[in-house]
């Protein structure tokens, strides 16, 4: 659901491009991209980030406030040095980005044309002057088709699970008692499991059917329900706060880097046919569920929280 890219540092100097004046649209018609789609993997564990602090003076003014941007929106996440040698110049940082994809796959590497040139034969390496000719650019999506299954939620929230700060899962029949979510603990472990950990919520109605007919659960009833996710998290060192509320529909998985909307919830299914969409939501939509479930916000009568 997010690209993984790397950025040379060369993109933010107009003098890399092959005419300066190219850098400020161009640049902008990356923004979008980075603050909605993507996360900037910073390598060599932070390293390129001083890197881009050291030589602000001759970056951009449009590069600047992209930079601003992406660190203030949580855009950045560390990564393992894997060249031998800190990188002191735009081509020794394509080396590393290119060192670093062999490893954990990039999306892309987006450098300009002052050094696209010399890695021609690295098909991840891509031109900010020719982003619409890169295959992994036109193949950006707001949707994914995907099975209902764990092991195909772990594949589309990989970056997600390991590098947001935090989460609400809204569900209205969350129910980790039941055999159809309780798959989701391997995803909770992913989260749990992170050195920094994230805010985490649940949320669900109070209701449940059984036999066919409706049954309002009491908050204590729910928290039993929610007792099997107990030991993934306290021996994590981590809580996570469930929300009960009067009734809901819609699904989502909202973190402060992406919003997705999972129309068929967050359940699984043994059934081969079972699929599902998802979707990437905007911005403004994200922040708008965020406050729709906001125990202050009155669009839905709260009937209960606590914490596992």
């Amino acid at each position: 659901m997010l690209l993984n890219l790397a950025l040379n540092p060369c993109i933010f100097d107009p003098t890399q491009y092959s005419n300066n004046s190219l850098c400020d649209p161009l640049l902008g018609n990356l923004k979008n991209v980075l603050l909605e789609e993507a996360l900037v993997r910073d390598l060599r564990n932070g390293d390129w980030m001083k890197y881009i602090g050291d030589n602000s003076s001759i970056w951009h003014s449009r590069a600047k406030e992209l930079i601003k941007k992406i660190i203030r929106q949580n855009r950045t996440y560390k990564a393992e040095s894997v060249g031998a040698q800190n990188p002191n110049s735009y081509s020794e940082w394509c080396k590393e980005a290119i060192l670093s994809h062999e490893t954990k796959n990039l999306n892309g590497i987006i450098a300009a044309t002052g050094t696209v040139t010399s890695f021609s034969s690295s098909p991840v390496v891509t031109c900010i002057e020719k982003l619409h000719n890169a295959a992994w650019w036109t193949a950006r999506s707001n949707s994914v088709r995907l099975q209902k299954k764990i092991t195909d939620y772990l594949k589309h929230l990989d970056l997600l699970l390991k590098h947001a700060n935090s989460f609400m899962f809204i569900d209205p029949f969350f129910d980790p008692s039941e055999a159809n979510y309780q798959d989701f603990q391997q995803l909770l472990q992913v989260i749990a499991r992170r050195e920094i950990k994230p805010k985490v919520e649940f949320h669900r109605k109070e209701s449940l059917v059984v036999a066919g007919v409706r049954k309002v659960l009491t908050p204590k009833e729910w928290e039993n329900r929610f007792l099997p996710f107990k030991p993934i998290l306290a021996s994590n060192g981590m809580a996570a706060e469930v929300f009960i509320w009067d009734d809901f529909h819609d699904r989502y998985i909202i973190s402060d880097i992406a919003g997705i909307l999972v129309p068929h919830g967050l359940d699984v299914s043994n059934r081969a046919s079972a699929e599902t969409t998802w979707s990437r939501i905007s911005r403004s939509d994200r922040d708008d569920v965020q406050k729709e479930f906001h125990p202050a916000a009155g669009r839905h009568i709260l009937k209960g929280s606590f914490f596992i």
